[in-house]
C-alpha cells in the first residue's frame, strides 16, 4: 500500500507552548478525555485526577498552547526521583486540532523541557499496543519500544490489555533534536 501524499511528506512544524495549567481549564480537559475515542486510552480521567497531578510536588501538569488557545495538555511524573526518569503520565491533543501536527509539536516541546529544565536522563512511557496513532507519534520523536508488560491494565468492558513501555535518553535526544 502506498503512503498518502500527508504520510510521505515530513509536516511542517506547528508552533506550541507549554505553560501550566490553570485548574479552571481542568473540566474542559475532562470532557476531552471522555470522549469515546479518546476514553479507551486512558485509566482515570476524573477532575480529582487532574487536581491530584496540578498539587502533587512530583508531577507538571501543562497545557499545550497553540495560537493563544489550550488545544490539549501533558503530565509529566518523577520529577523529585534522585535517578532522573521522568515518566510521560498522559498525553492528550483534544480531538479539534488531532492530524495537524500539534502532537508532535508537543512531544519536541515537553522532550525538550523534560531534559533541558527537569535535567532527565531518561524519558519514558507506556501505551496500549493496539493505540497504532500514538505508537507512530512516539516512534517519529525517537522513543523506542523497552519492553511490555503483559495484561498489566484491566480494561472497563472486562479483560485486561498489554503496555508497551518506550522510552528515550538524555544523549538520544540530544542527537534527535537537531532534526526540528
Amino acid at each position: 500500500m502506498q503512503p498518502s501524499p500527508a504520510e510521505s511528506q515530513p509536516a511542517m512544524p506547528v508552533s506550541v507552548l507549554l505553560r501550566v495549567t490553570p485548574e479552571q481549564e481542568l473540566d474542559a480537559m475532562v470532557r476531552a478525555e471522555a470522549r469515546s475515542d479518546t476514553r479507551r486510552w486512558l485509566g482515570d480521567v476524573s477532575v480529582g485526577w487532574h487536581r491530584a497531578q496540578l498539587a502533587s510536588p512530583d508531577t507538571e501538569h501543562l497545557s499545550i498552547v497553540r495560537e493563544e488557545t489550550t488545544v490539549g495538555f501533558v503530565v509529566l511524573a518523577g520529577l523529585t526521583s534522585p535517578h532522573r526518569s521522568i515518566e510521560l503520565r498522559r498525553v492528550m491533543v483534544f480531538h479539534r486540532v488531532r492530524n495537524r501536527g500539534v502532537g508532535r509539536s508537543a512531544m519536541v516541546a515537553l522532550l525538550d523541557r523534560a531534559f533541558g529544565v527537569h535535567g532527565a536522563h531518561r524519558v519514558w512511557l507506556d501505551v496500549k499496543p493496539h493505540n497504532s496513532t500514538a505508537l507512530r507519534l512516539y516512534r517519529s520523536v525517537g522513543l523506542v519500544v523497552e519492553g511490555e508488560l503483559r495484561e498489566a491494565m484491566a480494561e472497563p468492558e472486562g479483560g485486561f490489555t498489554s503496555l508497551i513501555v518506550m522510552g528515550i535518553l538524555d544523549r538520544e535526544w540530544a542527537a534527535r533534536r537537531k532534526m526540528y
